[in-house]
């Protein structure tokens, strides 16, 4: 990809970086001096009689070291050596907590504690169990540790929030007000956090309301909690959130752990905005890992549920097109035999012959069912050259067609000065229920093209605009060729009136016959400049007019 950024003011933006160094660097400092001035007041306390509010400042420790004028380094080398101590000091219980076995962890700390360990144990710097069981996740550790004797004042776990883990509404109202319901720290959990897990909607209930009264609701801990309600697939537990106004689109990213259709359904019905999902793939390495009830890939569903509420690949962030094969459902192309003679015809042919000439080879469907770069692909595939054919691409179309089918068109590979950098001229049809297809064209018909548009409008595509190579660009004209849907045959438009340029990177909206360009960037064949204006072009009469 070729940059077109202009830095206008690089010494303001060198003095705005250094201000920002001294900043961050300063709070580090800061940062790092309470940690050290914890650290000591927790080693330096003897008896048992502290609960978690003790260590959380340490005044008097701090204006010590204050004093002191320590510099950074010193701060951090005697923080690590208090961490070093720690770490030495750490008793058996804990050890297990954070290192044993997580399938047998309960059963382990059981056993530990029925032989007399203490489940008040601390480290030096007053570690407890019951924190590195909440942090490691350990819920039936952190329950059974506080059945058994655990404090857990010690853990910043308050009477309230022991009311609404254990007890019921009657336990909750009086003590409601009793601690901040939103407060939360390292390794720690919330008030709120507490009701959604324990899944309880009364409580719940009451604590949004008490969050209410005091006007925080758009507190990031209130959104957080809202997430995790979604999270845990339980709409009545996310109900109390959406009856008290919280945004919606709040939970839309927390649907993607397990591809939940029905909260997805849920969220938009309470008016999450569809177009706000911008990567379908925030949680998992291998999304068709995450099966539905009936075993299958559960992102099907789900992207079908989004396309219907009127999303679009579109909406995916840039760095994100790879994820468009699991919209289109490219996925399921059936895996190639890649060790099978004559696997890698074809691979580097990336023009036509013919208008088109369709050339559906095992390579093709191999690489738009991996999606996968030309590096990748390299490393796995034996003798693959480089400049090859591949669907990993950065302004490409992806346009969807009545019949719930897809057309790509164009794009590249890699940056301009890779040995794998291509620009194609080609167009992809696939989609459910029907064979791929991957049509090319000789470039004096269809020159490599990407940051390009396409507007459907009934049978065929417009592709209006793209950058391509440098050297082929035309400044003052704007490039436009139309795709028909029936042969895939490509025309390329004469057209009249006041046009915009070589524009790419721009918007398309169709309105009838006539398609409204607008954004984006004007090539003069070296440099960039913003698109200027409004236009229009008329796809009965083919003329272009600026609107604005």
């Amino acid at each position: 990809m070729e940059p077109y950024f202009n830095l206008s003011d690089p010494i303001g933006m060198i003095i705005k970086g250094v201000e920002g160094l001294i900043e961050t660097r300063r709070k580090a400092y800061a940062d790092k001096l309470e940690f050290l001035a914890r650290f000591e007041k927790a080693a330096a306390w003897t008896s048992d009689n502290w609960t978690y509010w003790d260590f959380e400042t340490a005044p008097r420790e701090l204006a010590e070291l204050k004093a002191a004028n320590l510099s950074y380094k010193e701060i951090c080398k005697r923080c690590d050596a208090w961490l070093k101590k720690n770490e030495a000091s750490k008793p058996e219980l804990i050890r297990l907590i954070e290192k044993g076995d997580k399938k047998t962890m309960l059963d382990e700390v059981k056993k530990l504690v029925e032989a007399g360990a203490n489940p008040n144990t601390t480290s030096l710097l007053k570690d407890t169990a019951l924190e590195a069981a909440r942090y490691h996740g350990y819920e039936d550790v952190f329950d059974y540790l506080i059945h058994n004797g655990a404090d857990g004042e010690k853990d910043a776990f308050t009477k309230l929030h022991y009311a609404v883990r254990y007890g019921d509404l009657s336990d909750v109202t009086p003590l409601i007000s009793s601690f901040d319901i939103l407060w939360q720290g390292f390794a720690k959990t919330s008030v709120l956090h507490e009701a959604v897990i324990s899944e309880k909607v009364d409580v719940l209930t009451a604590l949004l309301a008490q969050i209410a009264a005091e006007d925080r609701l758009k507190d990031d801990e209130v959104s957080h909690c809202c997430s995790l309600a979604v999270s845990l697939g339980n709409a009545e537990v996310l109900m109390p959130f959406m009856e008290r106004g919280v945004n919606a689109n709040v939970g839309l990213d927390a649907t993607l752990e397990k591809y939940d259709t029905q909260l997805l359904k849920t969220l938009l019905a309470q008016g999450a905005d569809v177009h706000e999902v911008s990567d379908i793939n925030l949680y998992h390495e291998d999304p068709l890992r995450v099966c539905d009830a009936n075993g299958q890939p559960a992102i099907t569903d789900y992207t079908r549920t989004l396309l219907e509420a009127g999303w679009s690949v579109d909406d995916l962030d840039e760095y994100e097109k790879d994820q468009i094969r699991f919209v289109t459902e490219a996925y399921r192309i059936p895996e190639q035999d890649i060790n099978a003679p004559g696997f890698l015809d074809g691979s580097s042919e990336c023009s036509g012959t013919k208008n088109p000439e369709e050339r559906t080879l095992p390579y093709y469907l191999e690489m738009l069912r991996t999606g996968e770069s030309s590096f990748a692909a390299r490393r796995r595939i034996k003798g693959l050259p480089h400049g090859v054919w591949t669907a990993e691409r950065f302004g490409q179309t992806t346009t969807r067609l009545p019949d719930g089918h897809w057309v790509q068109i164009g794009g590249e590979h890699e940056d301009f000065y890779d040995s794998d950098f291509v620009i194609f001229s080609d167009v992809v049809v696939h989609g459910p229920g029907i064979e791929p297809r991957v049509f090319f064209y000789p470039d004096d018909i269809f020159p490599p093209t990407d940051f390009h548009s396409a507007s459907l409008i009934e049978d065929a595509i417009w592709i209006i605009g793209g950058l391509g190579y440098q050297g082929t660009r035309k400044p003052g004209i704007t490039p436009i060729y139309r795709l028909c849907l029936e042969n895939f045959k490509i025309t390329k438009i004469k057209t009249t009136g006041q046009e915009p340029g070589w524009i790419n990177r721009h918007t398309a909206a169709v309105d009838g016959t006539l398609i409204t360009v607008s954004g984006g960037k004007i090539s003069d064949g070296e440099q960039y400049s913003d698109l200027v204006g409004i236009y229009e072009f008329d796809t009965e009469h083919h003329t272009w007019t600026r609107s604005l």
